[in-house]
């Protein structure tokens, strides 16, 4: 009884141990890691009744939340002057129609995860008057335009600046988030400050606008939209089936190739008979042991329409020899 007794034991010790997800190992836990700014709030200049971003990044795991203070306050970001942007790792607050009366104010990003202390960077904010701008205040000349591109082809959304021969710095906003330009080379800034796609993909739709910035202050460009366009041409034949002869119990393969945007699903059918499954742009019937001349029907379709074509196999008659 007691050895009966000791079989269960164990065996619920090992039922336990499956269910937590260990057998008795230590499984390491993923580990954890306290908040950190790796972009800092900067301190920004911009003339009145214009609009401002401030923007902030921080590592952490897991992955931190964001609020934002005005001096430090939470501010409530709910108002019709204020917008919060989530990004991964970040966040952006834009200031719509800056007063007058924000000047000197600062500004406070605080990134928490639970784990460790919060992680803040501050940013202070200048307001200068319509009248009152220095000499190498930057000013966007040159602003973005809708535009409309095809999907995988290039793009170039225009952007130029002027800060009367002083030196300024251009980033480009998507959705009000900065642009990401990655290490690809797909997204690249030109000398002018225009903003280069090699490939536009669809990811790429959105409301661009241009900054230029540097020790004076910081200029926003109009917003523009740029629309990626999908290609949609119906299904065509490229490689359509033809007529074929086989020997008496022979083999033989038919193949069918269409394309389209998007890329049309291939399929034999004997009659109504569907034979294995569609496949993307081609399709290889294999016949094995062929008996009799018979049609079959190769069927191309996309949500742009469906195509049909015939093939014929034809069996040779079998040859006699003396």
């Amino acid at each position: 009884m007691e050895l009966i007794s000791r079989k269960f034991d164990i065996c619920c010790v090992f039922i336990v141990a499956l269910v937590s997800g260990t057998t008795g190992q230590n499984v390491p836990e993923k580990p954890t890691a306290a908040p950190q700014i790796t972009r800092e709030v900067r301190d920004l200049f911009v003339v009145e009744k214009l609009v401002v971003s401030f923007v902030c990044k921080a590592s952490g795991n897991p992955q931190p939340t964001f609020h934002w203070e005005k001096d430090g306050k939470k501010l409530n970001t709910r108002t019709n002057r204020f917008n919060v942007f989530d990004m991964p790792y970040g966040s952006v607050l834009r200031m719509e129609t800056v007063r007058n009366s924000d000047s000197g104010s600062t500004f406070t990003c605080v990134a928490e995860n639970g784990v460790g202390d919060p992680a803040k960077s501050t940013g202070l904010l200048k307001v200068y008057r319509e009248y009152e701008l220095p000499v190498g205040y930057p000013k966007i000349i040159v602003n973005p335009k809708l535009k409309s591109v095809e999907k995988e082809k290039p793009a170039i959304m225009q952007c130029q600046a002027d800060a009367n021969g002083h030196k300024f710095d251009i980033e480009w906003f998507k959705n009000g988030i900065p642009v990401d330009l990655g290490d690809n080379k797909r997204l690249t800034i030109t000398e002018t400050g225009s903003l280069r796609i090699a490939k536009a993909l669809k990811s790429d739709y959105g409301k661009y606008e241009c900054v230029a910035s540097n020790e004076y202050g910081v200029a926003y460009s109009y917003a523009a939209m740029l629309y990626v366009k999908v290609r949609r041409v119906p299904p065509r034949f490229t490689h359509p089936p033809k007529r074929v002869e086989v020997d008496p119990n022979g083999s033989v393969n038919l193949t069918c190739v269409a394309v389209g945007s998007p890329m049309p699903h291939v399929m034999w059918r004997d009659g109504a008979t569907e034979l294995g499954k569609p496949v993307i742009g081609k399709n290889v019937l294999q016949l094995k042991n062929v008996t009799e001349s018979k049609n079959y029907t190769c069927v191309a379709s996309s949500d742009l329409g469906t195509i049909k074509h015939v093939e014929e196999v034809i069996v040779k008659e079998p040859s006699f020899t003396r």
